[in-house]
């Protein structure tokens, strides 16, 4: 579950940094596609929430 909480922030981070800079997340994540392994996409979203995350370590 902290693999996927921090992906899902960095991600939504990630989109307001390059909004400010003027670069297009999409443009970004496709290019990051191209990687021939390892790669596991996230994309910008509504962030994290739900039942679960208070009892989480």
């Amino acid at each position: 579950n902290i693999f996927r909480s921090v992906n899902i922030a960095l991600v939504n981070e990630l989109k307001v940094l390059t909004q400010k800079m003027g670069i297009d997340i999409w443009e970004v994540i496709e290019a990051a596609s191209t990687k021939p392994f390892g790669y596991t996409p996230f994309y910008p979203g509504p962030g994290l929430g739900g039942h679960c995350i208070p009892i989480d370590p």
